[in-house]
């Protein structure tokens, strides 16, 4: 069920059978000269509402603004500061606790530890302050997905940032979004041990990985594995 098709009265009588919501989370963020600024949100959210589908669970709507501190030069990167993700989560896991909500489940495709920090710091706040025994937040991202030996047997390549993997998914979801004759492959080399504030001046076209070898068959076979282990992860929690 899809949050932001339904209507209050839907939401309402969903309240009163289940009271487990996903609520997905991404960025805004360069992904190189062939995909779009958004691909994090359209893959994260189309993982959340299929896996949502298969439990019948609520999918809020996408939260898509977050934190990407090395690709924050890049033109399209839309990075917003730690406390303003945390207080902007805050005030969204207390407005769904008010509305009877009692398991709260955060998903984010996007994997940059600043943002999943941000994820934690407001989760741990809400849960501190409405003080409910009965009301549970929980955490999920992309790390909890990637860690599937099929995966091996599908990739060519590490999959890092724009490259092979995350290439291959745009191809499968929103292909004609895609513009394979700019990919490239990137292994940018970032200075060992230094705090940086950016990481443009290294990255040429900002692509981290082989995006050359995406494929579209490889794209729905790792969203098969992706969705199903975001329903085992579901399942567990609900």
């Amino acid at each position: 069920m899809i949050m932001e098709n339904m209507t209050w009265k839907d939401i309402e009588e969903y309240l009163q059978k289940n009271k487990t919501i996903l609520i997905p989370t991404g960025v805004y963020e360069e992904h190189g000269h062939h995909l779009p600024v958004n691909t994090d949100n359209v893959i994260g959210y189309e993982i959340a509402k299929k896996a949502g589908k298969n439990l019948n669970l609520l999918v809020a709507p996408l939260i898509p603004f977050g934190i990407a501190r090395k690709t924050r030069e890049f033109p399209g990167s839309i990075m917003i500061k730690f406390e303003t993700l945390k207080h902007l989560i805050e005030d969204i896991l207390t407005v769904y606790i008010e509305n009877g909500f009692k398991k709260l489940i955060l998903f984010s495709f996007h994997g940059s530890s600043n943002h999943l920090m941000a994820l934690k710091e407001a989760a741990y706040t809400v849960k501190k302050e409405q003080k409910d025994p009965e009301s549970h937040i929980y955490i999920l991202s992309s790390h909890d997905l990637g860690a599937d030996s099929r995966l091996l047997k599908i990739l060519k390549t590490m999959p890092i940032h724009s490259g092979e993997l995350e290439t291959s998914i745009m191809l499968y979801l929103a292909e004609s979004h895609v513009k394979m004759d700019k990919a490239v492959k990137e292994d940018p080399k970032f200075p060992e041990f230094e705090l940086l504030l950016t990481g443009k001046p290294w990255m040429e076209t900002g692509v981290m990985g082989d995006a050359t070898k995406g494929d579209k068959e490889k794209g729905e076979k790792i969203m098969e594995i992706f969705i199903e282990k975001l329903t085992e992860k579901l399942q567990e929690i609900i």
